[in-house]
């Protein structure tokens, strides 16, 4: 993608299998199997982009749960389907052809003693990162991480453990839930619905990390390079960090309203995002190991009026990036040219 662009007013759309409901980061790309995946109220379809117009719902266990997040992630250099929800996770191909993985949520939230099972419509999963590694990071209503992990041989997944930073699990101060969850190769960052980023060191086995406070205001979306994060927050402000040096770089006022999504082209260092003001928005993503390179510079925007834009996603390689839109069902794919 060609970072001196400009967004073309020429728009390609197509059907979709249904409207993307009105969640945050609602559409993910596989660049694998050139698709995209997004929540339609309690189902997750899987749609073809450019010749492969292929439309897919996936068969989820339960159709009456909330599905409040449905990513793509690459482990192993393999892409997998994950879906968190009410109802727990669940793991599936890319194609959507084969789960392999499910767990209740009850596996992850255990319920007190005397206490019935309806309390569970209270809680959920959301947020979800996957490494090159094998890792698989999945958010809470209780405000801690579910770490999962593809076995070496490339098989299946396990359960490997919960991660949280001070205090104690299910403790009053750590029972933020989980909005959004980024991670890299060194480096698994999540933001909850007060602000607050927790940034823990793969390599620690996830024992080492430590918190930037928020301000009482919802964290939307994450993306990551290296340890260069940049989040997205319910005020239309994005704020750019550096894990290595824990704190806040600087923040621009991206959106007048709230930021529904980010995408990242790592090798074009090419950041977009949408928001509920209806405008989509290409940046310059910074670069701290490149002199001169350090800033954040918008690069184009388009507004798609009439529109709440609830996911964005850059096709790496490419100049598109499709657009999704909350009760529309047209996806839209826009050129940077």
């Amino acid at each position: 993608m060609d970072p001196s662009g400009s967004l073309t007013s020429n728009i390609t759309k197509f059907e979709s299998s249904g409207s993307p409901s009105l969640q945050f980061n609602n559409l993910s790309h596989s660049v694998e199997r050139g698709s995209v995946a997004y929540v339609h109220g309690t189902q997750v379809l899987i749609q073809g982009l450019h010749g492969q117009r292929f439309k897919k719902k996936i068969p989820l266990r339960d159709d009456n749960c909330d599905v409040a997040s449905a990513s793509f992630v690459c482990l192993h250099g393999v892409e997998l389907l994950v879906i968190a929800s009410s109802i727990g996770i669940q793991i599936w191909s890319a194609d959507g052809g084969t789960m392999k993985y499910f767990a209740p949520i009850s596996t992850f939230i255990p319920l007190p003693v005397g206490v019935t099972e309806d309390a569970y419509s209270e809680e959920f999963m959301q947020g979800i990162a996957g490494t090159m590694s094998g890792h698989v990071f999945v958010g809470t209503s209780r405000g801690n991480i579910e770490v999962f992990r593809q076995k070496d041989d490339y098989s299946d997944i396990i359960y490997e453990k919960k991660t949280y930073l001070g205090g104690s699990p299910g403790s009053p101060s750590e029972m933020i839930p989980v909005s959004a969850v980024a991670a890299s190769s060194t480096t698994m960052v999540y933001g909850n619905e007060c602000g607050d980023l927790v940034f823990f060191e793969i390599s620690s086995d996830f024992e080492r990390g430590f918190k930037l406070k928020g301000n009482g205001v919802c964290c939307t979306s994450i993306v990551i390079k290296s340890d260069v994060v940049a989040a997205g927050f319910s005020n239309g402000l994005i704020r750019f960090y550096r894990a290595q040096v824990q704190e806040c770089i600087f923040e621009i006022a991206a959106h007048s309203r709230a930021v529904y999504g980010l995408s990242l082209d790592k090798d074009a260092n090419i950041m977009a995002s949408c928001s509920e003001d209806q405008l989509v928005s290409i940046w310059s993503f910074p670069d701290f190991t490149a002199r001169g390179n350090s800033e954040c510079s918008l690069i184009s925007s388009h507004r798609m009026m009439d529109r709440i834009i609830t996911g964005v996603a850059i096709v790496e390689g490419t100049t598109d990036i499709i657009v999704a839109a909350y009760d529309d069902d047209m996806l839209y794919t826009l050129s940077l040219q």
